[in-house]
């Protein structure tokens, strides 16, 4: 392991590690920048003054451990993973722009707000833990491609993007918005059954687990009026209502099955199949389905374009 000690250093410092050993360093004051483009895990420490931290155009993998004063990580242009471990940061925030690779966060202090921005790639997982009775919380934005984020204890927000995201909050009344539309696609035959023990592919969808208190934002939950609760599957007659019968959500009473991708009708089943028509209100609009796990048997509510889980 290469250890270079250079937390008394300049600010606006620049290091490159290349090779292929572990290498460590403790950084200094203010801004700095460690590029790893070795084939080994370079371990960053920063100091109790270092306050930017970036990573530059790195293909190496990260271990960082923040500072008090840290306020932001920088890993626009890294390929490889970064697992950090946050400081009880004195401004009570962070803020991580991440990389292409799998992103860790960790050690949150308890009135931190972490802020995480930047993953994009498909298949890209973002993970952030809490210790148990820390109310720190996450503010998560996924990307286009279909990222698995999940966090901890805390009030998080999440907010997937165009892929078919798989999101876990964790407890704490977390909050989900859910921007894309026309993601799910057309129909298919099994959409439109309507008995119990019917199977639907949510391959494309959304899966999000969720628990009571938590509240789910749609990208035009704004037009929705009402929520209906049935342990039968969809039929389009229900789904798109003529213009004028009103904008109503239903939620489908089943069991998800994450190993094979499908979502079946089964009326004593402790996950919900969210599906709506996506322009609101007409017969013109293209289905859309959520998968939220762990929904329990209540009829979830709906005010003011905001979706509440009980």
């Amino acid at each position: 392991v290469e250890s270079i000690s250079a937390a008394t250093g300049l600010t606006a410092s620049i290091y490159t590690i290349t090779g292929s050993s572990a290498s460590t360093i403790s950084v200094g004051p203010t801004t700095q920048t460690v590029t790893n483009l070795s084939s080994a895990t370079t371990t960053v420490t920063a100091a109790a003054t270092t306050t930017i931290l970036t990573t530059g155009a790195a293909t190496g993998n990260y271990a960082i451990t923040g500072g008090v004063a840290l306020t932001t990580i920088t890993a626009t242009g890294s390929s490889g993973t970064l697992t950090i471990t946050s400081a009880d940061a004195t401004a009570n925030a962070l803020a991580i722009t991440t990389g292409t690779g799998n992103v860790t966060v960790a050690g949150i202090g308890t009135t931190d707000t972490i802020t995480v921005t930047g993953l994009a790639t498909v298949g890209q997982t973002f993970t952030g833990t809490t210790t148990t009775g820390v109310t720190a919380k996450f503010v998560v934005t996924g990307g286009a491609g279909a990222q698995t984020i999940t966090t901890g204890s805390g009030a998080d927000t999440i907010t997937g993007g165009a892929g078919a995201d798989i999101i876990d909050g964790g407890v704490g009344n977390d909050a989900y918005n859910i921007t894309a539309i026309a993601q799910t696609g057309a129909p298919g035959a099994s959409w439109t059954a309507n008995a119990s023990g019917s199977t639907i592919s949510t391959t494309l969808m959304d899966i999000i687990s969720v628990t009571a208190g938590d509240t789910l934002s749609l990208a035009i939950a704004t037009t929705l009026t009402s929520i209906t609760r049935d342990s039968t599957l969809i039929t389009n007659a229900l789904v798109f209502p003529a213009a004028g019968a009103g904008a109503i959500a239903y939620e489908w009473i089943g069991t998800y099955d994450s190993a094979n991708n499908l979502f079946t009708s089964v009326a004593t089943g402790a996950d919900t199949l969210l599906v709506y028509d996506n322009n609101g209100a007409t017969a013109a609009g293209t289905l859309e389905a959520i998968v939220l796990v762990g929904t329990g048997t209540g009829t979830d509510t709906i005010a003011a374009g905001i979706i509440t889980i009980v």
